[in-house]
């Protein structure tokens, strides 16, 4: 159960390499790479994965990932023709080069980037995301010198915004990495999403990953932070939150569409993730 190390092709004698994503849904594994990356979501919706964080994403969500921190994003089901459609800028740490990149006028940068080994999210400031987000889409069919000068504006505007940032990954998480195509994780992923709905046991995901089940258990705690039972359950509640916003079923048709065998363990595990009842979240 290890992380797909990604091999980042930049542009010919590029410093840096800029990607729109146009897709039905994101389709990288869980992996990683020695490039920093920052993510802007135009379109689609889903979970995203960063080192022991899992957290909904939605159009708008900002994201900045330092070198080798393990990442994946998972698009939900579309409804009405909904895509899954991003920018995508990958660097170095090191990518002005030695002389001008260790000058003492970045050294917020290079603070911030060091900083961004948890990965930094800045979604609190949407006005933020959405001024970003723009000049992201500039990058795209920029000039080579007009391109670098965007770049260093936007990684300064991210520094002046540090405050409104959260982390996404633990101090102290330290995940499997392996240059080999291990797909352990995936594997596991795409079952338990493909059985969201039904009981998932043990056995049978780490039957999938090719595990025992102790051994497995043991590894899925170190690459996600948790148990694999209280990973099933967030993914159940945040298919939930979804429903909720955005179907007319009753709470407990809600709870039985996302697998919960028992409406008192829906509200329970509800409550304890969201810090209000299914009812009020719907309300809000």
């Amino acid at each position: 159960m290890r992380a797909v190390f990604e091999k980042i092709d930049a542009e010919v004698e590029g410093s840096f390499a800029v990607l729109e994503i146009d897709q039905e849904a994101f389709d990288a594994p869980w992996h990683f790479h020695p490039e920093c990356e920052l993510t802007y979501i135009l379109e689609g919706s889903g979970e995203r994965f960063v080192g022991d964080s899992m957290e909904p994403y939605v159009a708008g969500d900002l994201v900045l990932l330092g070198a080798e921190l393990p990442h994946f994003w998972r698009s939900r089901e579309r409804e009405g023709g909904e895509k899954s459609r991003a920018v995508v800028v990958h660097f170095g740490e090191g990518f002005l080069g030695e002389r001008m990149g260790g000058a003492s006028e970045f050294a917020d940068i290079r603070k911030m980037l060091a900083l961004a080994r948890q990965g930094l999210c800045y979604l609190a400031d949407s006005k933020l995301c959405e001024r970003v987000g723009r000049r992201l889409l500039e990058l795209v069919d920029a000039s080579d010198l007009k391109r670098l000068l965007i770049l260093l504006e936007i990684l300064s505007e991210l520094v002046d915004a540090s405050e409104s940032a959260s982390f996404l990954s633990s101090i102290g998480h330290m995940p499997l990495r392996d240059h080999k195509a291990g797909q352990r994780i995936n594997r596991a992923y795409e079952y338990v999403y493909a059985n969201l709905s039904n009981e998932i046991t043990l056995d049978a995901v780490a039957g999938v990953a090719g595990m025992s089940p102790a051994a497995f258990s043991r590894y899925f705690k170190r690459m996600t932070g948790r148990n694999l039972s209280h990973f099933i359950g967030e993914l159940r509640i945040s298919q939930a939150c979804k429903q909720l916003r955005e179907s007319d079923l009753g709470i407990s048709e809600v709870a039985y569409e996302v697998g919960f065998g028992s409406l008192s363990n829906f509200n329970r595990l509800f409550k304890e993730l969201k810090g209000v009842s299914p009812r009020e979240w719907r309300g809000n």
